[in-house]
């Protein structure tokens, strides 16, 4: 499973921990992977790194019109279709931005983060640590729902097939990237449920 597929099916859109008190059939553990996500990057997401490559990024994508836009979008997915090496896909996933994901990933308590994505203010990657199939995200869920919202936005997947094929243990949880009463980028995260401690 990768992040940017998990969007395509059905979503729960929560506005915060305590906002459901009978959850949907099937979405019985989304409170606990919300609350385990907030958790984690409550510790990073506020890096003020983070939050310069985010203003950054955003500010040079917001320079492209509508043609250059697709063509990016088209030359990421040739060169994930090709496995083209020293281009766009290595450009995002080998960043600085990237390796510091990575870094976060395994510093998950219990292990139970499995992918990381950052998307800055409209829709771009800007650092993942596995590879999505898109470098636009902004006509999915994942961000539609989350950067025009509060800061206590969410989005929490039903549960989807762990990478190993163990099970339907895997939610994948979207939160937003604040900086003071903004909402900067959005950041999902996969987590195994079989690991959260």
């Amino acid at each position: 499973m990768r992040l940017a597929a998990a969007f395509i099916i059905t979503f729960a859109s929560l506005t915060s921990a305590g906002a459901q008190t009978q959850p949907q059939a099937g979405m019985e553990h989304a409170q606990r992977a919300e609350a385990y996500a907030r958790s984690f990057v409550a510790g990073f997401a506020s890096d003020a790194m983070l939050h310069s490559v985010l203003r950054e990024s955003t500010k040079s994508h917001s320079r492209l019109d509508w043609n250059e836009q697709r063509a990016l979008d088209r030359r990421w997915r040739d060169e994930a279709a090709d496995r083209t090496k020293g281009g766009l896909v290595e450009a995002i996933t080998q960043n600085a931005v990237s390796d510091w994901l990575e870094e976060r990933r395994a510093e998950a308590p219990g292990g139970a983060i499995t992918e990381i994505l950052v998307i800055d203010g409209l829709g771009w990657n800007v650092g993942q640590t596995a590879m999505t199939a898109d470098f636009f995200q902004g006509d999915e869920l994942q961000w539609q729902d989350i950067l025009p919202n509060t800061e206590d936005a969410v989005i929490v997947s039903e549960l989807e097939e762990n990478a190993d094929g163990s099970g339907r243990d895997l939610a994948v949880v979207s939160l937003p990237i604040v900086s003071g009463p903004v909402n900067i980028g959005v950041i999902t995260l996969g987590v195994d449920m079989r690991k959260i401690p």
